[in-house]
C-alpha cells in the first residue's frame, strides 16, 4: 500500500476493522470513512440494493457479512460472485450463498 502524504489524507483497510463492524453493525451507518469500505463498485451496488430491499439496519448487517466473507476468504472471489448475481438479476443476495 502506498504511503499517503499531506493533511486530510486517509486510507482505511476494511480487513482491519471488519470484526468490530460485524459486532456493532449500527456503527457502520455513521462511520466517518464508510466510503472506504466498498472495495469495488460492485460492493457499493450490492450495498445499495440491500438497503433498498431489506431496509437500513438489515441491509447494512447483510452487507457487513458479505464484506467479512471477502476479508476472510477472498475479495476477488466475492467480487466475481457479486458480478454474476448482479448480472443475473438475483432476487436475493446474501453471505449465506
Amino acid at each position: 500500500m502506498q504511503r499517503l502524504r499531506g493533511r486530510q489524507k486517509h486510507r482505511v483497510d476494511y480487513r482491519h476493522i471488519i470484526d468490530w463492524l460485524v459486532r456493532k453493525p449500527g456503527a457502520f451507518e455513521h462511520y466517518r470513512y464508510r466510503d472506504e469500505l466498498f472495495p469495488t463498485s460492485r460492493f457499493r451496488m450490492v450495498f445499495d440494493l440491500l438497503q433498498e430491499k431489506l431496509g437500513r439496519p438489515r441491509g447494512s448487517k447483510q452487507y457487513l457479512r458479505i464484506l467479512e466473507l471477502a476479508a476472510k476468504d477472498s475479495e476477488v472471489k466475492v467480487d466475481e460472485v457479486l458480478r454474476v448475481l448482479l448480472a443475473g438479476g438475483e432476487e436475493e443476495i446474501s453471505a449465506q450463498g
